[in-house]
């Protein structure tokens, strides 16, 4: 039973992980120590006071960009699916080559029509002046 105010974690615990093998949980336990290797490396960077003056003003975090352009280009919010596949090429694109297909296969036979010689000139539909 959890109380009231308690502290949830987000994500995966390994030590609560039961099917998880051994070498998955140390491979875990050893991403993470990385990871905190990482952030203190980033933190580092970020509050070094003669960062700027000389060289680059602003720090490059390579994850924070990918999640920028994640962001701007809508990743997140449009994500490819079977379904939004489908809708898609039902909705534009079979409509589409349908139309054309139609369209070149009634002018191709208006165009064999008309040069056999079945329609006179002064009866066509379409006709210069």
């Amino acid at each position: 039973m959890k109380m009231a105010g308690a502290k949830t974690t987000r994500g995966l615990d390994t030590s609560k992980v039961y099917y998880a093998s051994n070498a998955e949980v140390v491979a875990a336990q050893e991403r993470a120590a990385m990871r905190q290797l990482r952030k203190a490396e980033f933190q580092k960077k970020l509050t070094d006071p003669g960062r700027g003056a000389i060289d680059a003003p602003a720090l490059f975090d390579p994850a924070m960009q990918r999640f920028m352009s994640m962001k701007v280009s809508h990743f997140d919010s449009h994500k490819v699916t079977r379904k939004g596949t489908w809708a898609f090429l039902w909705g534009a694109v079979i409509p589409i080559v349908t139309i054309y297909k139609y369209l070149n296969y009634e002018q191709e036979r208006r165009e064999r029509v008309f040069r056999s010689g079945s329609i006179p000139y002064a009866e066509r539909l379409w006709k210069y002046d």
